[in-house]
């Protein structure tokens, strides 16, 4: 009867410590798990920190590139402003002297035939 008791009592300990153990496994695959799991979501949080950064990056660079190029294109329409105007102001005083060379040919004429 004793050793039947004891036997209990060693099988009790013994199904207490595989319990124990069990309990630990499971603990500690549950810590893996988190910690597993909460690297992943790191990982995600610093892919996506990056790719915004990325993309921040992007936009202030095409952004200066439509400021270069708006920039250019005023340059140029100005450009183009100002040889319009010097050719328009070069059409009129061409148009000044021919008008002034009628006029003395005209003056010319006159005074030849009045004289």
């Amino acid at each position: 009867m004793m050793e039947k008791s004891k036997r209990e009592s060693e099988l009790k300990i013994q199904a207490e410590r595989n319990l124990a153990e069990k309990q630990k496994v499971e603990e500690e695959r549950i810590k893996k798990e988190t910690f597993d799991k909460n690297q992943r979501v790191e990982k995600e949080k610093e892919r996506r920190r990056i790719e915004k950064e990325q993309n921040k990056q992007r936009e202030e660079e095409e952004k200066k590139q439509a400021e270069h190029i708006k920039s250019i294109e005023e340059k140029q329409r100005a450009e183009a402003l100002d040889n319009k105007k010097r050719l328009e102001k070069e059409k009129e005083e061409e148009l000044k002297r021919k008008k002034k060379s009628l006029d003395l040919q005209k003056y010319r004429e006159e005074k030849k035939d009045r004289g």
